[in-house]
């Protein structure tokens, strides 16, 4: 009976202590590469919190945009907060508007830059997205196997959609590394929008150069 429970505790020879302590050590090792991770974990969350707070910002001043910026709320409550850029890019009219929004554990955002038309343009929808549409509606290829290889479109009438899709559009669609890009032209403005917030400045300028290159019809 004593055998027995002497037998169940660690032995007290050197032996007995060197394997305590090499087994001690594989766990400060596992605790210690769990904090490592956990430290780059935080560090890339930092890197790309910093990234996106300064897109907005960079792109105004690269741009020579206005910027505005209005909040409501904090991290702990319900918040809201509109984020805008104004001004001529490229001598077209731009507006480009951020939008994002949390109550309890629903989250939305959106993004969309308006470009205003010099002229009449002819009226079109277009969605252009990664991954081949389930929808069924069909397909409108560019006869580009760059672009038609990497993004589908979809929208009619399809000859003004053609129409608007040019070299330098289709370029810039390709630098919007967003799933789902919509274009609209309305006849007056174009506007580009996508549900997901860009998160650094080459993305959001990706999205109000291909709004400036269609209202400009280039």
């Amino acid at each position: 009976m004593i055998a027995s429970l002497l037998f169940r505790y660690p032995s007290a020879s050197p032996q007995g202590a060197l394997l305590m302590s090499e087994y001690e050590m594989g766990q400060w090792a596992g605790i210690v590469a769990g904090g490592l991770v956990f430290l780059a974990i935080v560090y890339a969350f930092i890197r790309f919190a910093r990234g996106m707070s300064a897109t907005w910002p960079d792109t105004a001043k690269e741009l020579n945009l206005t910027l505005n910026v209005d909040e409501k709320g904090s991290a702990w409550t319900n918040s809201w907060s509109r984020t805008t850029l104004k001004g001529t890019h490229l001598g077209v009219e731009v507006f480009a508007e951020a939008t994002r929004e949390v109550v309890g554990r629903r989250r939305t955002t959106s993004c969309a830059v308006t470009a205003s038309v010099a002229g009449q343009q002819k009226i079109f929808r277009m969605d252009v997205t990664k991954n081949k549409p389930q929808s069924g509606l069909p397909l409108v290829p560019t006869g580009s196997p760059k672009f038609d290889n990497f993004r589908f479109v979809t929208g009619a009438p399809a000859e003004s959609v053609k129409l608007a899709l040019t070299q330098k559009v289709r370029d810039g669609l390709l630098q919007c590394d967003h799933w789902t890009v919509r274009v609209v032209g309305t006849g007056a403005q174009v506007i580009v929008s996508t549900g997901e917030l860009p998160t650094n400045k080459q993305e959001l300028q990706a999205l109000i150069n291909v709004a400036v290159l269609v209202a400009a019809g280039q």
